[in-house]
């Protein structure tokens, strides 16, 4: 067996590789973008509603931008529609996540199989 420190249960969360949340939701989530005038756009969501991103600051009206200060997923989807943000800074995210997801599910493949051959060994014990 391996030790404690080798196994995927030492592996917390904090150290997994992930794709922001907001980027996620700006590039797959249906929007509408239309330029309303220099800098400013107006964002129609899937839900119907409708928001306004100012890209000089940037800045948003959505209660998102409001009340966390974060950059929203509007003005990160008027960012990668206007070319203020390149998508390839994702693609490398994403291969990264995917990257270790992948070594994840390996170690826990292996943590299984130690699994199923203790299951084995335990049996012995039960037809004694």
């Amino acid at each position: 067996m391996t030790s404690t420190s080798d196994t995927p249960d030492a592996i917390t969360e904090s150290t997994t590789t992930s794709v922001d949340e907001r980027d996620v939701r700006a590039l797959t989530e249906t929007m509408f973008v239309d330029r309303e005038a220099p800098d400013f756009y107006r964002v129609r969501t899937q839900s119907g509603d409708e928001y306004v991103v100012d890209t000089r600051e940037p800045a948003c009206t959505c209660p998102d931008f409001q009340y966390r200060d974060v950059r929203c997923k509007h003005v990160r989807r008027v960012q990668f529609e206007v070319g203020e943000r390149d998508p390839d800074a994702v693609v490398d995210d994403v291969h990264d996540a995917l990257n270790h997801l992948d070594d994840r599910l390996a170690a826990l493949a292996t943590r299984r199989a130690e699994y199923v051959g203790l299951l084995t060994a335990l049996e012995r014990f039960d037809r004694r």
